[in-house]
């Protein structure tokens, strides 16, 4: 995901013409919120630093001015600290079983076909 995030920034500096230029600004607000979301969902803290390169913001002013919007703590250690109203999972996802599900559901299809 984060390969084509970063090929919107080119994208925004190769539009063929200036009016789409403000429909990737747009794009890239929604990603970067969803981004941001995601990382609420899989840090319970996260520093300022990396953050900035999850997000593709370049200072360190603008990450902050981005948790700001999104509520995020940040603490006197440089890090935010996420707070999630919901648990997360206690136990381990069974990766394994669902890859083996996944290849048995693609053979039985490939048969069928």
């Amino acid at each position: 995901m984060e390969g084509r995030y970063n090929k919107l920034f080119v994208a925004k500096g190769n539009s063929p013409a200036e009016c789409y230029n403000f429909f990737i600004d747009i794009l890239l607000d929604t990603v970067r919120n969803e981004i941001g979301a995601c990382l609420e969902q899989a840090y319970e803290r996260i520093s300022v630093q990396e953050a900035a390169k999850r997000l593709s913001l370049p200072s360190k002013g603008e990450v902050e001015r981005f948790g700001q919007t999104r509520n995020w703590n940040l603490g006197a250690d440089g890090f935010y600290h996420f707070s999630s109203e919901t648990p997360k999972p206690k136990e381990p996802i069974p990766s394994v079983e669902l890859a083996e599900m996944a290849i048995s559901y693609a053979r039985e299809l490939e048969m069928i076909v």
